[in-house]
């Protein structure tokens, strides 16, 4: 329950955050046998056409260091097996 207010609130204060006031339209593409750092790359360059505030930019940032901090654990854990 928690964890939806927080959402909520986190989503109410981007959306009056945002800096982008005209929000385009992109139809996304398939991937199409590309790399998937290329095509997550353009799905990001989309998202932030819509969305740029500063709750993405912080959240965007402790995603990161949540993810490297696990993938680190993980290869931690492989390695002691």
């Amino acid at each position: 329950m928690l964890q939806e207010l927080l959402a909520f609130l986190l989503d109410g204060l981007h959306e009056d955050l945002n800096r982008v006031k005209h929000k385009p339209y992109k139809k996304s593409k398939d991937a199409d046998g590309r790399p998937d750092e290329e095509v997550a790359d353009e799905y990001w360059a989309s998202h932030i056409a819509r969305n740029d505030s500063i709750i993405v930019d912080v959240c965007q940032v402790c995603i990161i260091m949540i993810f490297q901090a696990c993938l680190h654990q993980f290869f931690i854990f492989l390695g002691l097996g």
